[in-house]
């Protein structure tokens, strides 16, 4: 019966350790910090919206993630209002927690019309912070510009 019982539980330890090294990188909302909600106002010239092609488990469909990649020549597109509303970070679990902590990254809403995926910046760093512009056409205080 010991036996039994020991092989039960060596089988048992495995399997959970095999799961765990093996287990998918997952999102971990962090604590506001002084910017989220903040406003920021993004020039195409800052870079491009790209999909991510990682995983992690709860990943949606469409997720993207501005990067400062220079983006296609596109001609006068305008600059878009965006909001940031929340700060996350991608948990590593397993043998990918070698690699250290995941970089910080804020969602983005935009101001003005509706997008169906979730949108995250890593360069929140590389705007500049403004303190008196307002954008025109809407009239909000632009916390960051993003050229």
């Amino acid at each position: 019966m010991v036996k039994k019982t020991s092989l039960i539980l060596l089988i048992l330890g495995l399997s959970y350790g095999i799961w765990w090294m093996a287990s998918k990188p997952h999102l971990q909302q962090m604590a506001d910090d002084e910017n989220v909600g903040k406003t920021l106002l993004i020039h195409h010239s800052a870079g491009e919206i790209l999909l991510n092609r990682g995983w992690y488990a709860d990943q949606k469909f469409g997720d993207s993630y501005f990067t400062s990649r220079p983006p296609l020549p596109e001609g006068d597109v305008p600059p878009k209002l965006y909001r940031v509303v929340g700060k996350y970070r991608t948990v590593s679990n397993g043998l990918d927690q070698i690699n250290g902590p995941e970089f910080s990254q804020y969602l983005l809403k935009p101001i003005e019309g509706n997008i169906h995926r979730r949108l995250f910046s890593y360069y929140l760093d590389t705007c500049e912070q403004q303190t008196d512009l307002i954008d025109p056409i809407t009239g909000i205080l632009v916390d960051f510009l993003c050229r």
